[in-house]
């Protein structure tokens, strides 16, 4: 997670790429292409890294497999870590073609989704009781109020509030919990408070239609006359893409860590993958500040002297 606000318009020094996959090996690489198949200015490196990290991410899940039942903070990170991998998985898959064909908006949000998606399995690996009461009573309390409000039939309601007693009197020592965190309060355990307003709240109020989120919208041109706009500068829809694979990334080191810590091939190509993502930061930085930018170098510098 890093500062992204601080934007103005880059150039197109990238030129026009596209993505082609050789069936043989698996392989993708960045290759010229014709205008209607490809957007100038995108770095097609990053493409190439955000397909190899959704890759990773399909390839870290397979064989994994559910728990039979969710008995403790183990068995209920390892429940919601198998189903957030899949979300992380349609996100990757999706905002390079939200990228592509200019719907600059939308790589905004689906970079909120994975900020989102990121800083809550890090808080429920670190916080296990908090996952155990999330995965159990906090779910079964959420589902009866939905079936609440919809008005459904008791015997419906009446199976879910005996489920809560159930989970309540299994898990007596979660009683303490009263709700869930609000998202801020978990995002801050990682994150600056600048990067919770500009990475999460700022895009949830477009996420939302919320009334602020027209300030993001909207442009004025030189002549002083207001419009909407879709598209941004280049420079910062790469900048975005980047900060992408990073969060995405922070997820699925806490899946490794818990399902596959002795798949060296995976490890390995995790760090490839990270590096490369270093790398790229350092070419698009825009938004970030010296400081930051100088800790990515370092820890560059250290990770190329250890290989």
């Amino acid at each position: 997670m890093g500062k992204r606000h601080r934007r103005h318009a880059g150039s197109d020094q990238h030129g026009r790429l596209r993505l082609t996959r050789r069936i043989a090996d698996g392989t993708v690489t960045a290759v010229p292409s014709y205008r209607e198949t490809s957007r100038p200015g995108l770095d097609g490196r990053i493409f190439v890294a955000l397909l190899s990290l959704d890759e990773l991410v399909r390839d870290m899940r397979s064989g994994v497999k559910f728990p039979s039942e969710i008995l403790d903070g183990e068995s209920a990170l390892q429940s919601y870590l198998l189903y957030v991998s899949i979300l992380v998985d349609i996100v990757l898959a999706d905002i390079v073609m939200s990228a592509m064909n200019c719907n600059d908006q939308m790589v905004r949000m689906k970079l909120r989704m994975l900020v989102e998606y990121a800083a809550k399995a890090a808080y429920f690996d670190d916080n296990r009781d908090y996952a155990l009461w999330m995965m159990t009573i906090n779910e079964a309390e959420q589902t009866l109020r939905k079936l609440t409000d919809a008005e459904s039939e008791p015997q419906a309601k009446d199976a879910v509030a005996e489920r809560i007693a159930i989970l309540r009197a299994q898990f007596p020592h979660l009683a303490h919990f009263q709700r869930p965190e609000r998202f801020g309060t978990i995002m801050r355990r990682y994150a600056s408070s600048d990067d919770v307003v500009w990475l999460y709240n700022a895009p949830s109020a477009l996420m939302h239609g919320d009334p602020e989120g027209f300030r993001a919208l909207m442009d004025v041109s030189p002549d002083g006359a207001g419009f909407l706009r879709i598209e941004l500068a280049i420079e910062e829809v790469n900048a975005m893409l980047v900060d992408s694979g990073r969060n995405a990334l922070m997820f699925c080191d806490r899946f490794i860590r818990c399902f596959r810590q002795a798949d060296e091939d995976l490890a390995a190509r995790y760090r490839d993958i990270y590096t490369a993502f270093l790398k790229m930061l350092l070419l698009h930085p825009l938004g970030r500040d010296a400081e930051s930018l100088q800790e990515v170098k370092d820890e560059l510098a250290v990770r190329q002297a250890i290989q």
